[in-house]
Protein backbone atom coordinates (compact mmCIF):
# COMPACT_ATOMS: atom_id res chain seq x y z
CA UNK A 1 0.00 0.00 0.00
CA UNK A 2 0.98 3.63 -0.52
CA UNK A 3 1.24 6.02 2.43
CA UNK A 4 1.23 9.81 2.27
CA UNK A 5 1.93 11.87 5.39
CA UNK A 6 2.14 15.63 5.77
CA UNK A 7 2.34 18.49 5.29
CA UNK A 8 4.90 19.11 8.03
CA UNK A 9 7.47 21.78 8.79
CA UNK A 10 10.85 20.39 7.63
CA UNK A 11 12.68 22.32 10.35
CA UNK A 12 10.66 20.52 13.02
CA UNK A 13 11.44 17.16 11.44
CA UNK A 14 15.16 17.94 11.52
CA UNK A 15 14.96 19.02 15.19
CA UNK A 16 13.07 15.83 15.99
CA UNK A 17 15.57 13.64 14.18
CA UNK A 18 18.57 15.36 15.78
CA UNK A 19 17.03 15.16 19.26
CA UNK A 20 16.49 11.41 19.16
CA UNK A 21 19.78 10.73 17.39
CA UNK A 22 21.56 12.58 20.22
CA UNK A 23 19.77 10.43 22.79
CA UNK A 24 20.72 7.25 20.92
CA UNK A 25 24.38 8.34 20.82
CA UNK A 26 24.31 9.01 24.56
CA UNK A 27 22.85 5.56 25.09
CA UNK A 28 25.73 4.00 23.20
CA UNK A 29 28.36 5.99 25.11
CA UNK A 30 26.90 5.74 28.60
CA UNK A 31 26.91 2.59 30.67
CA UNK A 32 23.13 2.20 30.76
CA UNK A 33 21.17 -0.83 31.84
CA UNK A 34 19.80 -2.90 28.91
CA UNK A 35 16.23 -2.04 29.92
CA UNK A 36 16.86 1.74 29.94
CA UNK A 37 14.52 3.51 27.45
CA UNK A 38 17.34 4.90 25.25
CA UNK A 39 18.85 1.43 24.85
CA UNK A 40 15.46 -0.08 24.06
CA UNK A 41 14.73 2.68 21.54
CA UNK A 42 18.01 1.97 19.75
CA UNK A 43 17.25 -1.76 19.62
CA UNK A 44 13.69 -1.13 18.37
CA UNK A 45 14.88 1.19 15.60
CA UNK A 46 17.46 -1.36 14.44
CA UNK A 47 14.85 -4.15 14.36
CA UNK A 48 12.40 -2.02 12.38
CA UNK A 49 15.09 -1.07 9.87
CA UNK A 50 15.60 -4.72 9.03
CA UNK A 51 11.86 -5.46 8.94
CA UNK A 52 10.52 -2.61 6.77
CA UNK A 53 11.58 -0.84 3.56
CA UNK A 54 13.63 2.29 4.16
CA UNK A 55 11.55 5.45 4.60
CA UNK A 56 12.52 8.48 2.46
CA UNK A 57 11.26 10.93 5.12
CA UNK A 58 14.70 12.21 6.12
CA UNK A 59 15.74 12.90 2.53
CA UNK A 60 12.45 14.60 1.59
CA UNK A 61 12.47 16.79 4.71
CA UNK A 62 16.15 17.68 4.22
CA UNK A 63 15.56 18.68 0.59
CA UNK A 64 12.55 20.82 1.55
CA UNK A 65 14.55 22.51 4.32
CA UNK A 66 17.52 23.27 2.04
CA UNK A 67 15.16 24.66 -0.60
CA UNK A 68 13.50 26.94 1.95
CA UNK A 69 10.11 25.30 1.49
CA UNK A 70 7.66 25.81 4.38
CA UNK A 71 6.30 22.26 4.35
CA UNK A 72 7.02 18.79 3.03
CA UNK A 73 4.88 15.74 2.28
CA UNK A 74 6.36 12.27 1.98
CA UNK A 75 5.06 9.21 0.14
CA UNK A 76 6.30 5.68 0.66
CA UNK A 77 5.17 2.09 0.30
CA UNK A 78 4.49 -0.63 2.86
CA UNK A 79 3.98 -4.19 1.55
CA UNK A 80 0.40 -5.32 2.18
CA UNK A 81 1.55 -8.30 4.23
CA UNK A 82 3.43 -5.94 6.61
CA UNK A 83 0.48 -3.66 7.36
CA UNK A 84 -0.39 -5.42 10.68
CA UNK A 85 3.27 -5.33 11.73
CA UNK A 86 3.50 -1.65 10.77
CA UNK A 87 0.50 -0.84 12.97
CA UNK A 88 2.11 -2.67 15.87
CA UNK A 89 5.36 -0.79 15.21
CA UNK A 90 3.52 2.58 15.42
CA UNK A 91 2.11 1.62 18.81
CA UNK A 92 5.46 0.43 20.13
CA UNK A 93 7.33 3.50 18.91
CA UNK A 94 4.79 5.87 20.44
CA UNK A 95 4.75 4.08 23.78
CA UNK A 96 8.55 3.89 23.99
CA UNK A 97 9.08 7.53 23.01
CA UNK A 98 6.53 8.66 25.59
CA UNK A 99 8.40 6.59 28.18
CA UNK A 100 11.70 8.06 27.00
CA UNK A 101 10.39 11.61 27.43
CA UNK A 102 9.26 10.85 30.98
CA UNK A 103 12.61 9.20 31.71
CA UNK A 104 14.56 12.18 30.37
CA UNK A 105 12.26 14.62 32.17
CA UNK A 106 13.13 12.92 35.43
CA UNK A 107 16.72 14.14 34.99
CA UNK A 108 18.35 10.81 34.09
CA UNK A 109 21.95 11.41 32.88
CA UNK A 110 21.15 15.01 32.06
CA UNK A 111 19.21 14.08 28.90
CA UNK A 112 16.65 16.63 27.74
CA UNK A 113 12.99 15.90 27.25
CA UNK A 114 11.72 16.43 23.69
CA UNK A 115 10.44 20.00 23.01
CA UNK A 116 6.69 20.44 22.64
CA UNK A 117 6.83 21.01 18.87
CA UNK A 118 8.81 17.79 18.44
CA UNK A 119 6.22 15.90 20.49
CA UNK A 120 3.38 17.35 18.41
CA UNK A 121 5.14 16.46 15.18
CA UNK A 122 5.83 12.91 16.34
CA UNK A 123 2.23 12.45 17.46
CA UNK A 124 0.73 13.78 14.20
CA UNK A 125 3.13 11.79 12.00
CA UNK A 126 2.24 8.56 13.80
CA UNK A 127 -1.48 9.42 13.83
CA UNK A 128 -1.57 9.97 10.07
CA UNK A 129 0.41 6.80 9.43
CA UNK A 130 -1.72 4.73 11.78
CA UNK A 131 -5.01 6.01 10.28
CA UNK A 132 -3.95 5.04 6.75
CA UNK A 133 -2.68 1.63 7.84
CA UNK A 134 -5.96 0.93 9.62
CA UNK A 135 -7.90 1.99 6.55
CA UNK A 136 -5.87 -0.40 4.41
CA UNK A 137 -6.39 -3.18 6.92
CA UNK A 138 -10.15 -2.67 6.77
CA UNK A 139 -9.98 -2.66 2.98
CA UNK A 140 -8.05 -5.94 2.94
CA UNK A 141 -9.11 -8.07 5.92
CA UNK A 142 -6.41 -10.01 7.72
CA UNK A 143 -8.09 -13.29 6.76
CA UNK A 144 -8.24 -12.56 3.02
CA UNK A 145 -5.36 -14.89 2.14
CA UNK A 146 -7.15 -17.77 3.89
CA UNK A 147 -10.37 -16.95 2.05
CA UNK A 148 -8.64 -16.87 -1.33
CA UNK A 149 -7.05 -20.23 -0.55
CA UNK A 150 -10.51 -21.58 0.30
CA UNK A 151 -11.91 -20.43 -3.04
CA UNK A 152 -9.01 -22.00 -4.93
CA UNK A 153 -9.47 -25.28 -3.09
CA UNK A 154 -13.19 -25.18 -3.88
CA UNK A 155 -12.16 -25.18 -7.52
CA UNK A 156 -10.08 -28.30 -6.93
CA UNK A 157 -13.15 -29.98 -5.48
CA UNK A 158 -14.93 -29.55 -8.80
CA UNK A 159 -11.98 -31.29 -10.43
CA UNK A 160 -12.90 -34.56 -8.68
CA UNK A 161 -10.71 -33.83 -5.65
CA UNK A 162 -13.05 -33.99 -2.61
CA UNK A 163 -10.33 -33.16 -0.04
CA UNK A 164 -9.97 -29.78 -1.75
CA UNK A 165 -13.55 -28.95 -0.79
CA UNK A 166 -13.01 -30.07 2.80
CA UNK A 167 -9.83 -28.05 3.25
CA UNK A 168 -11.50 -25.12 1.50
CA UNK A 169 -14.23 -25.14 4.15
CA UNK A 170 -11.57 -24.94 6.86
CA UNK A 171 -9.74 -22.11 5.08
CA UNK A 172 -12.97 -20.15 4.62
CA UNK A 173 -13.78 -20.58 8.31
CA UNK A 174 -10.31 -19.30 9.31
CA UNK A 175 -10.73 -16.35 6.94
CA UNK A 176 -14.06 -15.47 8.56
CA UNK A 177 -12.56 -15.71 12.04
CA UNK A 178 -9.82 -13.28 10.98
CA UNK A 179 -12.26 -10.63 9.77
CA UNK A 180 -13.03 -11.57 6.15
CA UNK A 181 -16.59 -12.45 7.06
CA UNK A 182 -18.51 -12.01 3.80
CA UNK A 183 -16.04 -13.54 1.37
CA UNK A 184 -15.15 -16.16 3.97
CA UNK A 185 -18.77 -17.29 4.00
CA UNK A 186 -18.73 -17.43 0.19
CA UNK A 187 -15.60 -19.63 0.35
CA UNK A 188 -17.28 -21.98 2.84
CA UNK A 189 -20.43 -22.27 0.71
CA UNK A 190 -18.44 -22.79 -2.49
CA UNK A 191 -16.31 -25.46 -0.82
CA UNK A 192 -19.37 -27.33 0.50
CA UNK A 193 -20.92 -27.30 -2.97
CA UNK A 194 -17.67 -28.38 -4.59
CA UNK A 195 -17.22 -31.24 -2.11
CA UNK A 196 -20.54 -32.84 -3.01
CA UNK A 197 -20.27 -31.85 -6.67
CA UNK A 198 -16.95 -33.67 -6.93
CA UNK A 199 -18.76 -36.99 -6.35
CA UNK A 200 -21.41 -36.10 -8.92
CA UNK A 201 -18.75 -35.20 -11.47
CA UNK A 202 -16.82 -38.40 -10.71
CA UNK A 203 -19.95 -40.54 -11.10
CA UNK A 204 -20.76 -38.80 -14.39
CA UNK A 205 -17.24 -39.39 -15.73
CA UNK A 206 -17.14 -43.03 -14.62
CA UNK A 207 -20.67 -43.65 -15.89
Amino acid sequence: MELEVGPFDPAVHIRSRDHYEAIRREAQLAAMQPDAPPRRLTELVERLRTQFPRSPTDEVAEQAFMAGEPTFTVRFSVPDELVPAALDACDRIEALMDELDRWAGAGELGLLEAPDDVKRYRSEYLAQTRAQLRGARRGRPEGRSWTVAGLLLAGLGLAMFPPGGLVGIACGAIGRSKGDRDLGLVAIAASVVSFFASFVVAAWVIG
